[in-house]
């Protein structure tokens, strides 16, 4: 039995065309999670769900269908569109992919939703985006189950200290690392750790190292297929 769903709150996140003048979009909703749904007329020149229907406007969209077959019914702007250009904008679509990558299908992900506009919102600050992708990254990957252990040592429980150097273990956390650790382990400052925790990644190599330690988790999650996003710019 088909079902209409009323008014969710939505952002778009990719759009792939379909026959001549429809499109199917990749949805974020704040009940359902992601959905993919079936535009009709979107790509004609007269229509204003073009406006309306693009990535970082906010949206409120209704829906009908069933399984993995969803024609749109309605679209509203229920918003001013996040003002995003240059290293920010990449962000932005960054940001998207990783959902899109990440999410599965009609799964709720209200906590997701809300860090995911809170950080366009922050994106628009310029001088800061990118200590807000880390945190987006972190908070991300919490809320998709696998929540970075960044206080404790991952075998001993003792408490990591900001003066020492652990090897991060991506199945396990951080151990202490030896005088001379392997080259190819994922080393991390105690302080970096700590500051990842916080939120605060004021420190340029605190803000480097969880760059490092985000993309290896985030890449642990994504499997061998690289994001695309990644290759148009570093962040």
């Amino acid at each position: 039995m088909k079902t209409t769903i009323h008014l969710q709150s939505a952002y778009v996140l990719h759009a792939r065309p379909y026959r001549e003048t429809s499109a199917w979009l990749e949805l974020f909703t704040f009940e359902r999670g992601r959905m993919s749904v079936l535009v009709k007329g979107i790509r004609g020149s007269k229509t204003p769900l073009k406006a309306i229907l693009q990535p970082f406007v906010p949206v409120l969209v209704s829906f009908r269908g069933q399984g993995d077959n969803w024609l749109l019914t309605h679209a509203e702007s229920r918003g001013v569109a996040f003002f995003l250009k240059g290293k920010a904008l990449l962000s932005g679509f960054y940001l998207n992919e990783l959902l899109v990558r990440l999410l599965g299908y009609d799964i709720p992900a209200p906590t997701i939703f809300q860090i995911y506009e809170k950080t366009l919102s922050a994106l628009q600050n310029e001088l800061a985006f990118i200590k807000f992708l880390r945190i987006f990254e972190k908070n991300m990957l919490q809320a998709l189950g696998y929540e970075l252990r960044l206080t404790h040592e991952a075998r001993s429980l003792v408490s990591v200290e900001p003066d020492k150097n652990y090897v991060y273990h991506l199945e396990e956390g951080p151990v202490l690392a030896a005088e001379n650790p392997h080259s190819s382990h994922l080393i991390v400052r105690g302080k970096t750790l700590h500051d990842l925790h916080a939120e605060i990644l004021e420190d340029p190599i605190s803000a480097k190292e969880a760059k490092y330690l985000l993309r290896a988790a985030i890449n642990f999650q994504l499997g061998d297929k690289p994001l695309r996003t990644r290759a148009l710019f570093r962040v």
